[in-house]
Parts: structure tokens; C-alpha cells; sequence
């Protein structure tokens, strides 16, 4: 792994773990055992460290639809992608895109657009699922679409903030509870 793709997987971590305005240069020098003026190299400003951080998690984010796109059946779907979620809370962190989101005012502003990009995909992705499963009988016919995948993701991402309060089987309970609630409104 080259220099630049280490900085990023530590810069991820601590983002999803402290956020964004938590960590300095100086900290990921340390982590990969560079000095300063290195991290410079790979990212003249932290802003520029920020939105390669996010547009890798976009890509990221793509290569995880496409395989969930490959599921048979919405629920399979659906809870592939809440098994995303489940994972991040494992590692006990936050969506990189959300931690940043909750910071928003106080980031680089050029980190507002791709951080907008990536819930927007992912509420536009959900909706899709959702109105084909619908259309396939797999969903209720009174429900809609476009309030569900709004519901899920914002679900979702608050059940990592609200699990980050908790310890042990409270923190996992966050999550199941989610889970199960959404699966159930989807269930005809």
C-alpha cells in the first residue's frame, strides 16, 4: 500500500471515530510514520485530504450498490445495505459522510458537495429499491418510496450516533431495533 492510500485509511478512521476538526496532519505524520511536510505532499490542505477521503467513500459506496443491485429480491437488498451500517457500528464509528455532515459549517466548504452527493445517492438508491419492490408486490402498495428511503437512511445514520452513547448489548440494541422496525415497514 503506497504512502497516500495509508494516509487515507488512517484519516478515515479517525474521521468516522473523532471527526474531522479532531485530528491534525501532525497525527496521521505519526500514524504512518512520515513526517509533516509529507502529508503535505500527498494533500496541500486538509480540505484536499477531506474531499479525496469522501470521493473515495462515494466510489466505495457505488461498488457496494452494484453488488446489492445483484441480490435477488428488495429485502436482501435492503438489508445489505443496513448491514453496511451494522458494520460501521461495530467498529464502533460513525459514516464517514454523516461525522462530516454533523460537522458541516465548521469543514472546508469543499467538502459540502460530495458529502451532499453521497447521502443523495444513497437516499436516491433506496428509493429506487423501494419503488421496484413495490412494483413487484415485495413492499405494500400504501407505502411510498420516496418517505421510506428518506426514513431509512436518516434511521440509520442516527441509530450510529445514538449507539456512540451507548456500551456493550445498549449499542448493538440501537441498531437491531432499527432494523427490525424498517424491515417491518416494508414487509407486506
Amino acid at each position: 500500500m503506497d504512502t497516500r492510500d495509508q494516509l487515507l485509511d488512517v484519516a478515515h478512521r479517525l474521521v468516522e471515530t473523532r471527526g474531522f476538526n479532531a485530528f491534525s496532519f501532525k497525527d496521521l505524520a505519526s500514524s504512518v510514520g512520515i513526517k509533516t511536510a509529507s502529508v503535505h505532499y500527498h494533500f496541500p490542505t486538509k480540505g484536499d485530504l477531506g474531499e479525496a477521503l469522501v470521493e473515495r467513500y462515494l466510489r466505495g459506496l457505488e461498488e457496494r450498490l452494484t453488488e446489492l443491485d445483484a441480490l435477488a429480491g428488495t429485502h436482501a437488498r435492503l438489508e445489505g445495505f443496513i448491514a453496511v451500517y451494522e458494520g460501521t457500528r461495530q467498529r464502533e464509528a460513525l459514516c464517514l459522510c454523516g461525522s462530516i455532515a454533523s460537522d458541516l459549517d465548521a469543514v472546508p466548504s469543499k467538502l459540502a458537495g460530495p458529502v451532499g452527493r453521497y447521502m443523495t445517492r444513497s437516499e436516491t438508491w433506496l428509493k429506487q429499491t423501494l419503488a421496484h419492490g413495490r412494483a413487484a408486490g415485495e413492499i405494500p402498495q400504501d407505502r411510498d418510496p420516496t418517505r421510506l428511503a428518506t426514513l431509512f437512511l436518516t434511521s440509520l445514520q442516527g441509530a450510529l450516533i445514538i449507539a456512540r452513547t451507548r456500551a456493550g448489548a445498549a449499542a448493538r440494541n440501537v441498531l437491531r431495533r432499527v432494523k427490525a422496525s424498517l424491515l417491518e415497514l416494508t414487509t407486506p
